[in-house]
């Protein structure tokens, strides 16, 4: 039984406004898009809270089911949300030479120019060269694996 609940508030991002390259309007649109799933979380989470209360929490139930399954969606996308907006700082600059992450992208790309070049060419190059523009390396970093 789900005994306390977790309610998620939507961290504030807008120092985020103003980068280089990346509109406001942008941001404003993914400003929201997290919101909604922030919300959408919260509102999943009380509702699957009331269905355990009345002993309902179950696969067996597929209303139950298809919650804790969108419930997993929303969630997702509000973190990955925040790891974007983690991964952003006004006046971000390139991965350090000696990097970690530098040295991983040589490895599975043979250089850092190879991932690099792959990376632009997957889709909207001009929205991915102000990202890198933008990035906090340090942020994107801590999260690698070793």
């Amino acid at each position: 039984m789900i005994q306390t609940m977790k309610k998620y508030q939507p961290k504030n991002f807008s120092h985020l406004k103003g980068l280089q390259g990346i509109t406001d309007e942008v941001f404003e649109i993914h400003f929201k898009l997290y919101e909604g799933y922030v919300n959408r979380t919260n509102s999943l989470t009380e509702h699957l809270a009331t269905l355990d209360r009345e002993k309902r929490a179950s696969g067996a139930d597929p209303v139950y089911a298809e919650m804790t399954r969108r419930l997993g969606y929303e969630y997702n996308g509000m973190i990955l949300h925040e790891l974007y907006f983690g991964n952003l700082k006004p006046g971000g600059r390139e991965a350090a030479p000696q990097s970690n992450l530098k040295t991983a992208l040589e490895k599975n790309f043979d250089s850092y120019q190879l991932w690099l070049d792959d990376f632009k060419a997957t889709e909207r190059s001009k929205y991915v060269e102000a990202f890198l523009s933008n990035i906090n390396w340090e942020a994107v970093e801590k999260r690698l694996l070793h």
